[in-house]
């Protein structure tokens, strides 16, 4: 050197370097070491490369920033930034490991997708719909906003839809059912109806409003003479009735008023007049001399002539029809 001092002895770059021997750099400017430790105050690591600088791991290995005073991985380590901290390609590295995780990530804002469960939040991101269907229905949605007050679920049961015992029913009052279908009580009442009524087996379809007769099979049909005996008018408008089976169809009137077809015209019959069955199943007024005469023949007293279409709760059409008194 031109001092006069005597030139270093340089060593070629390796990890293997003795203690206190001064490096050379190679041709790329690239050096080894085991440690580089920096002092003094502030001590830093300067990059000058506008673009991407790196510390290089090989490809099995990691890079580890550790406090001197512990020189592991579960030191107290610090990393300070004032620009931005990201991979060096998109969605492919991760940040910790299932070995290595941070113990607290805090942020003002997380961008991204999430997994596993939250400790707190005040609401679910979408509601959530109960729905009941079948013979119950309703429905009702939540968040998980609605705190400790929860939501009401309104619940409409269908009409006959389900069955109950007898004895499961509190609002039962003092009338009871046995298990043989006897049914006691103080009183019993029915609907707002007008007759009792017994199911037939019937030859023919016959409608409401029309005499009947029975065969000796007890099956009935419509009455086709005056004074056929006759057992029972066709009813629509019973309140009670009793005898129905898979063959036993037809509701005849045997107590009570019900609705009948007359023979000629409706305003000829006034309260009070008898009447017994007639052609077409109609029933027909009688004369004192029939009744002395047909006793037996006599199906009912006329009770009222009705001026009104329909009648009762269920909008049964009188269609012309008259009121009997059944005897």
């Amino acid at each position: 050197m031109s001092n006069g001092t005597k030139a270093p002895s340089w060593h070629t770059p390796t990890s293997t370097n003795t203690a206190n021997a001064i490096v050379q750099r190679d041709a790329s400017g690239n050096f080894s070491a085991n440690t580089i430790t920096l002092s003094g105050r502030t001590p830093a690591i300067n990059f000058n490369t506008s673009s991407y600088n790196y510390l290089l791991a090989p490809a099995d290995g990691m890079i580890a920033l550790c406090c001197a005073e512990s020189n592991s991985l579960a030191g107290s380590s610090l990393i300070a930034t004032s620009s931005s901290v990201h991979p060096g390609a998109n969605n492919v590295f991760d940040l910790g490991t299932s070995s290595y995780k941070w113990a607290n990530v805090y942020a003002t804002t997380f961008n991204g997708a999430l997994s596993g469960n939250a400790s707190t939040a005040s609401k679910w991101a979408a509601k959530c719909t109960i729905k009941l269907d079948g013979d119950a229905s309703g429905n009702v949605s939540f968040d998980g906003s609605e705190g400790s007050t929860g939501v009401t679920l309104t619940v409409a049961v269908a009409n006959n839809s389900h069955t109950h015992t007898w004895s499961n029913i509190s609002d039962r009052a003092t009338c009871s059912i046995d298990t043989t279908g006897t049914i006691k009580g103080s009183a019993v009442y029915g609907a707002v109806w007008n007759d009792y009524a017994e199911y037939r087996m019937q030859t023919e379809a016959v409608k409401p409003g029309y005499c009947v007769v029975s065969n000796n099979n007890g099956q009935v049909s419509k009455t086709t003479r005056r004074y056929q005996a006759c057992d029972g008018i066709v009813s629509d408008t019973f309140g009670f009735a009793i005898g129905e089976t898979d063959k036993c169809k037809t509701p005849l009137a045997v107590a009570g008023r019900v609705l009948a077809y007359c023979e000629g015209d409706r305003y000829n019959y006034q309260a009070g007049d008898t009447v017994c069955a007639g052609p077409d199943g109609k029933v027909c007024k009688m004369t004192r001399e029939e009744i002395q005469m047909w006793p037996d023949r006599i199906v009912g007293i006329v009770s009222e002539i009705p001026e009104y279409e329909t009648w009762g709760t269920g909008n049964v059409k009188v269609n012309g029809r008259i009121w009997i008194k059944i005897k």
